[in-house]
């Protein structure tokens, strides 16, 4: 992504910058394993 200019140079912070749709697809693309836990207090 920083490759093709998707993410611009400098430091940021990852929710500044990274598009997380096209970063999980890139994911997927790669085979990773993602795992969501989700937890709430009543």
């Amino acid at each position: 992504m920083v490759g093709r200019g998707e993410i611009p140079p400098g430091v940021w912070a990852p929710e500044e910058c990274v598009d997380t749709v096209k970063f999980f697809e890139q994911l997927k693309k790669r085979h990773f394993k993602i795992t969501v836990k989700e937890e709430r207090e009543i």
